[in-house]
């Protein structure tokens, strides 16, 4: 039994907060104790007695976070047992005492404390018969009726008022002697437990300095003028639990990772501000008001490279390279995108189709007369800009590497040519469904068509330039053209010498 008690007082004391409490001052308490008594004796059958008891208190000023003082109880009450076996069956006995202790208090809140207490002192007692009569070695006084005591004790208080106090308590007491009972075996001392409710006159003193009313006193203030109603640690600081440097009253973010930077908000650092703090973020210096991931980097919806924010081709295909912002490269500046060119390297100015390869021609083109060029003839033999070819050179012979057709015609033949309803039968030879032609090159830029058309004349070959207009494109084309044959074998065999 007195281990657990003892056990149960080690368990109270460590429940305490360890928190800064408000400041209390010099104590001076009485109190009245009105309770009852459990004997622990000699006797089996234990009953409870009656009792009270007058204490006076006093108590240092101090804060943190117990405050120590000294107890003076003056009690009187009964004691009692019963035991069949016995011989007499019950007892009652007298007992009177007083003692000294020393106590700890501790506060809980500004209204409640708990308190635990230990000391010794003196009883006397009187043991008798349930009708008052003395037990019959007290009556012939075979054993001196006072002995010493041990007393522990703890207890809890609520402070109604500035002066008054109620409470509860129980007492362990263990006395020097055997003789409560008028029974001595010889092996152990009697004990009795005191319970009882509680009615404290308080007489506050002096109180000690805390002008920040934190609950340390100024003399061991490390933070003095803290905010009120401020929790502070020991030192009289604002509590830090994240110990980021930005005391709990002012932390907008609490519970941040341990060592990370914060703002004076208390929150973690995010110096390119995109919502991703610096300690996870994988993308540092994201430009303002880029849209990022869970990892601080710009997004890159079609994850071609280039981040949404600077991404002017959105949605571009999976694979396909791209610039610095996000559109397909052109490596040939032929308007077609290299993941989709089928003739990469085309040379600048040429004409290309959607597969980046040389254009053809069709409906959508229109054929205009060039200036510098011979006037062009119709079936009837009228002369009109345009829907023919020169006519006043006939076809010369060709000499050299190249070589003469077999059957290449005169160009008057040309004026039996439908341009309009020319397209590619073969790669570089188109036909209107009569005649075949060959397309050398074509270009933006008259004067390089020119050049090159130039340059097969001097190697013998009948070049000429035709000047259309293309509407998908929205321009003018030279085309650089040989020819007209009957065949398709013709112009294929002509091509090929080329």
């Amino acid at each position: 039994m007195r281990a657990i008690l003892l056990a149960a007082f080690v368990a109270t004391l460590f429940s305490a907060r360890v928190e800064a409490q408000p400041i209390y001052p010099n104590l001076t308490m009485i109190t009245a104790e009105p309770g009852v008594t459990l004997g622990r004796t000699d006797y089996q059958g234990n009953r409870f007695g009656l009792f009270g008891r007058t204490v006076f208190e006093y108590y240092l000023p101090y804060d943190w976070p117990f405050i120590f003082g000294a107890r003076v109880p003056f009690g009187y009450g009964f004691v009692a047992g019963d035991d069949g076996a016995m011989s007499p069956t019950e007892f009652n006995t007298e007992i009177m005492y007083y003692g000294a202790q020393a106590s700890m208090l501790i506060p809980l809140s500004d209204m409640h404390a708990i308190y635990v207490s230990g000391g010794a002192g003196q009883i006397n007692f009187d043991p008798r018969y349930v009708n008052g009569d003395p037990l019959p070695d007290n009556a012939r006084d075979y054993y001196q009726k006072a002995s010493g005591y041990y007393a522990f004790e703890g207890g809890w208080r609520w402070a109604l008022s500035d002066v008054i106090a109620i409470g509860i308590n129980v007492g362990y007491n263990i006395t020097t002697d055997d003789w409560i009972d008028d029974y001595k075996n010889w092996s152990d001392n009697d004990e009795f437990l005191t319970g009882a409710v509680t009615f404290s006159v308080l007489f506050p003193g002096g109180y000690v300095e805390d002008a920040d009313r934190d609950g340390v006193r100024d003399g061991d203030d490390m933070c003095p003028n803290t905010p009120e109603g401020v929790e502070v640690d020991r030192d009289g600081c604002p509590l830090d639990t994240d110990n980021d440097g930005v005391p709990d009253h002012k932390d907008a973010c609490p519970g941040t990772p341990a060592n990370t930077p914060v703002n004076p908000s208390g929150c973690p650092q995010d110096e390119d501000g995109d919502g991703v703090p610096d300690y996870i973020d994988k993308c540092p210096g994201t430009a303002p008001g880029a849209p990022v991931d869970e990892r601080g980097c710009p997004l890159d919806s079609d994850g071609d490279g280039a981040p949404d924010y600077l991404d002017k081709c959105p949605n571009t295909p999976v694979g396909a390279p791209v610039d610095q912002f996000g559109c397909p490269t052109d490596g040939d500046d032929d308007g077609v995108p290299d993941f989709k060119d089928e003739c990469p390297n085309t040379y600048p100015g040429m004409e290309v189709d959607e597969r980046g390869c040389e254009h053809g021609v069709g409906a959508a083109t229109q054929y205009l007369y060039m200036p510098g060029d011979t006037v062009y003839r119709t079936k009837d033999g009228r002369t009109v800009e345009g829907g023919g070819l020169p006519v006043t050179q006939t076809t010369r012979s060709v000499s050299g590497e190249i070589g003469m057709p077999e059957r290449m015609e005169d160009r008057r033949k040309s004026g039996r040519y439908n341009y309009p309803a020319e397209e590619f039968v073969a790669p570089d030879i188109l036909s209107d469904g009569k005649l075949y032609t060959i397309q050398l090159s074509s270009w933006l830029v008259e004067e390089k068509a020119r050049r090159v058309a130039q340059t097969y004349r001097d190697k013998g070959v009948d070049a000429f330039v035709i000047r259309a207009y293309v509407h998908k494109f929205g321009a003018e084309f030279y085309r650089v053209r040989v020819g007209f044959f009957d065949t398709e074998e013709d112009a294929q065999r002509y091509r090929d010498r080329l």
